[in-house]
């Protein structure tokens, strides 16, 4: 009920910013921007109990960025279908150089796999698509709408029949690092625990989350990291298995890092979107040094997100970087290694968590398999059709190792 008043409310500010009513606009857009605020991070923006906790913050760059959104619509929707079509590219054009994430709640309304949302394999068109259809509504007349429409109709839905869901079956090892060590792990029994898992279950690819305990940032976790790659390039079990590692750092690389090590054979991404001011110094990349409690994008990294692994193809994404539209995507398996912890403050923190993996679904995976795997629980599966495995869910809100069979 919360997201469709929220709906109502969003194009009620389509209607009023049409109309030149200023006034009433500003106080609806406050109202929307609250509620899609708290909509995503829930009590991480705002809650009552145990204290009043309100993070203005968020309030003011949400608020920000629509009255610039709805500013711009006014200016540009007095063209026509051509001002609008204008509009729409631009907006969309704010989340595909990652600027901000998108802000539309039309996304959150592919949770239920409504067949009039488009679905190609390009999440860049599908939300030009959703940011272009609201705009028509108060721009142009009942016949140029419908016209749209029936256009619409005709040349993107039939995308979503052309799109393959068969793929081999695989097991995967999820490691979630951070509840390790919440459930009473420590750095010397680490790797024993994690050999003794895998080796009990059959899997193809071993995933870490998102989590600061393997990097190179301190000379701590960079000896934990050095002594667990050299255990498992001697152990002759393990040396044949895939992984997929995540390491806060790595030798001169200050950035997020996913490894993929496939016997001898490995190669690396990088985190390619740092959130301002909390991984990032400020809103523009600028080098760091590698004991800074900051990161940044390294240019020289020659990254690859993608990889096989017999016969599947995979793809990479390191948390916050999922949520920006890729232009397209292939079919195979999309995984995210995740740390979503500070978002946490209190029980609204499962909606954060399936809204989040929402938006990285609508962003990088519209039509395959979502794995997004989080460092203390809470990794969550989305299968082709926007549906959630809660089994694996409620499995790793206890299990810190565990195995999804796609």
């Amino acid at each position: 009920m919360f997201l469709h008043i929220l709906l109502f409310i969003f194009m009620l500010c389509y209607y009023l910013i049409s109309k030149g009513n200023i006034k009433l606009f500003l106080f609806f857009v406050l109202i929307y921007s609250f509620g899609l605020s708290f909509e995503m991070v829930n009590e991480y923006f705002f809650s009552l109990t145990p204290t009043v906790h309100f993070n203005s913050i968020i309030l003011l760059y949400v608020a920000l960025c629509n009255i610039l959104i709805f500013t711009l619509y006014y200016k540009l929707s007095k063209n026509g279908i051509w001002g609008c079509a204008i509009y729409a590219a631009a907006i969309t054009a704010i989340s595909a150089i990652k600027i901000s994430i998108p802000l539309n709640p039309i996304i959150l309304y592919y949770k239920y796999n409504l067949f009039i949302l488009p679905q190609t394999n390009s999440p860049l068109l599908n939300l030009y698509v959703i940011n272009l259809l609201p705009a028509l509504f108060f721009c142009c007349d009942f016949k140029k709408i419908m016209l749209v429409i029936l256009c619409y109709l005709a040349m993107i839905l039939p995308c979503r029949m052309l799109i393959s869901d068969k793929i081999p079956k695989s097991n995967i090892a999820v490691i979630q690092v951070g509840l390790y060590y919440k459930n009473g792990g420590t750095p010397e029994r680490f790797y024993n625990d994690m050999a003794k898992f895998i080796k009990e279950n059959s899997v193809d690819l071993i995933v870490f989350s998102e989590n600061v305990y393997f990097g190179y940032k301190n000379e701590v976790i960079k000896k934990n990291t050095d002594d667990l790659l050299l255990k498992i390039k001697t152990d002759s079990t393990l040396k044949q298995k895939a992984f997929l590692f995540n390491f806060f750092g790595y030798k001169k690389f200050n950035n997020v890092i996913s490894m993929f090590l496939h016997v001898d054979n490995s190669q690396l991404h990088q985190k390619t979107a740092l959130i301002p001011f909390i991984e990032k110094r400020g809103v523009f990349n600028a080098p760091e040094k590698l004991s800074s409690e900051y990161l940044n994008i390294d240019k020289k990294i020659k990254n690859n997100n993608t990889f096989k692994l017999h016969g599947l193809s995979y793809s990479i994404y390191i948390c916050y970087e999922a949520l920006f539209p890729e232009k397209y995507v292939h079919n195979g398996v999309v995984i995210t290694q995740s740390d979503y912890i500070r978002l946490n403050n209190g029980r609204g923190y499962k909606t954060t968590l399936v809204n989040g993996s929402l938006l990285a679904k609508f962003s990088v995976a519209p039509n395959t398999k979502l794995i997004n795997v989080q460092n203390y629980g809470g990794t969550i599966v989305f299968n082709n059709d926007w549906e959630i495995d809660w089994d694996i869910y409620n499995k790793s809100k206890k299990e810190h190792f565990f195995v999804v069979t796609l």
